[in-house]
């Protein structure tokens, strides 16, 4: 009798929620499901992190002797989730980008960026910033000198790169990681209606974010 081979419940949960992405890739479901199907993946993947990926590596930092009594070895399923969820994740990328954005785009819906958009919106865009951002942002340097973070539930942050030159005999610039928590509950949440959305007249529902 040929053996069953079993899969770690944690890619098998992965792959259900391939099936989800599945989804929002059909181009026969509606665009709006699409982009359900979408925060759908998203937001199983939040929950999928919270508790499964945190008992993984609670897991792996057991001692070795309680380890080996374990179905599988956790530090080589979380090497294998890990690597699956970047894969899916990317695919998550190209799907809303090739994809959805197009037909959101075609349906009058945009998400533009800085360089999309016209003189009036971008001075809206920076007096919108000046009157209700900017006093929200509290940038955060990762160092040696913090001691803990505390990250909120459901909150999201920017993390980038700061650059600082230094003297020319050294090979590299000096280089600090900052975290910024994102305003996006206050306001009207993560999108903002822009001015200057009337469309056209073969679209006139134009709408800009």
């Amino acid at each position: 009798m040929i053996p069953l081979k079993t899969l770690p419940r944690d890619l098998s949960w992965l792959r259900f929620n391939a099936r989800v992405l599945q989804e929002a890739q059909c181009a026969t479901v509606p665009l709006l499901e699409r982009l359900k199907f979408l925060a759908i993946f998203s937001s199983n993947l939040d929950e999928f992190f919270k508790v499964r990926v945190a008992t993984l590596r609670r897991l792996v930092k057991l001692k070795k002797k309680t380890r080996s009594q374990l179905q599988a070895k956790p530090k080589r399923v979380l090497a294998e989730v890990m690597a699956e969820v970047q894969r899916q994740q990317q695919e998550f990328g190209r799907t809303f980008r090739e994809q959805v954005l197009p037909a959101l785009s075609e349906a009058g819906i945009q998400l533009l960026s800085a360089e999309d958009l016209t003189e009036t919106q971008l001075v809206w865009v920076q007096q919108y910033f000046e009157q209700h951002v900017r006093d929200l942002l509290s940038p955060v340097v990762l160092d040696d000198t913090l001691h803990q973070l505390f990250l909120k539930d459901q909150a999201v942050y920017l993390t980038f790169f700061l650059k600082k030159p230094v003297a020319k005999t050294k090979k590299s610039d000096a280089e600090r990681v900052v975290l910024m928590e994102l305003p996006t509950k206050r306001h009207g949440g993560r999108f903002v209606v822009l001015p200057g959305g009337a469309g056209t007249p073969e679209n006139p529902h134009q709408v800009l974010f």
